[in-house]
């Protein structure tokens, strides 16, 4: 789950094509993002955190995000 400076909140659990979640913002706040990470079972475990930059659409498993949405907003199919 990811918060926004705005303080909204976006989650997509299974966004990256498999059982990986992903965000993606195509028009992103300048300020501070919280990052919440958990897994499915009780535990602890390793865990990456890829965050990178790139220019253009960003594609998913679902297709690409629409230019005209700030956020991925995942209730909204012409966000993904």
């Amino acid at each position: 789950m990811v918060r926004g400076p705005d303080g909204s909140w976006h989650c997509n659990d299974d966004g990256a094509g498999d059982l990986n979640p992903l965000f993606a913002a195509t028009a992103p706040q300048s300020g501070r993002y919280d990052i919440w990470m958990g897994r499915y079972s009780q535990g602890t475990t390793n865990a990456v955190l890829n965050i990178s930059e790139v220019i253009g659409n960003v594609s998913t498993a679902h297709g690409s995000l629409d230019d005209d949405c700030e956020y991925a907003d995942w209730d909204d199919p012409d966000c993904w």
